[in-house]
């Protein structure tokens, strides 16, 4: 019996697809993988794009490889004592319309979590002594998040906290977050004992005095003084706790507040071996001038000079001459109640 068999034929390839095959065998060739390159070459790459567009999906595995991953920390934490959260602060950057921001289970609350869970692997990296100064984010991470980087760094000697703190819900909104420095403090500062130098808003001052024996230089941002309501930053009692603690206190600065010149003298009389006072773009006003609603009147500012002639180094700025706050004295409307704020 005979069989008919099919004649088999060679494949040609079309015009130009044999070129085409021939750079694509070159350009595998030339690509090199992550854990291949440099450390340095892939922290500029890295440098070429925001932190969060390096995840676009949530469903993504975040962990490359091992070469990859050290050197995307060290462009999110960059090597030395210094733990700095702002590069979370990019929030407008991240590309969503402002209802996409919203809710627990938005694209920008899945980054936050994200980010932390990158500074998590960072701590793990680190020895617990590496950090010794931590700079916060305006941004809010998660209730436990600030406990447990406070717990992880037992050598931190200086904390930086913004005037402005805001959470996810809050972004699109100029007032602060309520409670949040009260919040951050409570969480941190009891884990703190050993700092040495603080700035922070001056409604940080009642914890920092409960759990901060130690510092020596302290920056405060925010109003102090007496207003017309029971105002978040508008309360003598700072003035009183201010002036009851920090017995090591070396250097002391107000930055953006008005005082009371009772105020001002129970804190001078509560610190009187002060090397610096520094009070730039703050004044200090009588009485009688704290609570008034408005008034276009030239505002003069009553130092208590007695007191703080003991201090070795007091620092002012230009007062009405000062192009950063002169325009406070004289041009607008000036009153101080718990909604005022410098702008500084």
């Amino acid at each position: 019996m005979a069989t008919c068999g099919k004649r088999s034929r060679s494949i040609q390839p079309r015009h130009g697809e044999s070129n085409r095959c021939e750079r694509h065998e070159k350009t595998q060739k030339s690509n090199r993988k992550w854990e291949e390159m440099d450390h340095e070459i892939l922290i500029c790459i890295m440098k070429r794009y925001p932190w969060y567009e390096w995840h676009q999906s949530k469903n993504a595995d975040f962990i490359i490889c091992k070469s990859w991953l050290s050197a995307f920390l060290d462009v999110l934490f960059p090597p030395g004592d210094v733990l700095d959260l702002r590069i979370l602060d990019d929030h407008q950057k991240f590309g969503c319309a402002e209802s996409h921001y919203r809710g627990r289970y938005s694209p920008y609350a899945w980054k936050i979590r994200m980010f932390y869970r990158y500074l998590k692997l960072n701590l793990d990296r680190r020895p617990s002594n590496y950090y010794t100064k931590l700079i916060l984010s305006e941004c809010i991470l998660h209730s436990q998040a600030y406990m447990d980087i406070a717990q992880r760094l037992p050598a931190l000697k200086s904390f930086v906290s913004p005037v402005k703190m805001s959470s996810c819900h809050e972004l699109f909104n100029s007032s602060m977050f309520a409670g949040s420095c009260s919040f951050v403090s409570s969480a941190t500062l009891r884990h703190c004992q050993n700092l040495e130098v603080a700035h922070c808003p001056i409604d940080m001052s009642w914890d920092l005095a409960g759990w901060c024996k130690s510092l020596r230089d302290l920056t405060f941002v925010g109003m102090i003084g007496r207003g017309p309501g029971p105002g978040p930053f508008v309360q003598d009692s700072m003035a009183v706790v201010i002036a009851k603690s920090f017995p090591l206190l070396e250097r002391l600065s107000f930055t953006s507040h008005v005082f009371t010149f009772a105020g001002m003298s129970m804190i001078l009389d509560g610190h009187k071996n002060l090397s610096c006072l520094d009070m730039k773009h703050s004044i200090c006003v009588a009485q009688d001038g704290i609570g008034r609603r408005s008034y276009r009147t030239s505002l003069d500012c009553q130092w208590p000079k007695d007191k703080i002639t003991r201090v070795k180094a007091f620092l002012t700025c230009e007062g009405k001459n000062c192009p950063d706050c002169g325009h406070l004295y004289l041009s607008l409307p000036f009153w101080v109640n718990s909604h005022f704020h410098f702008d500084l």
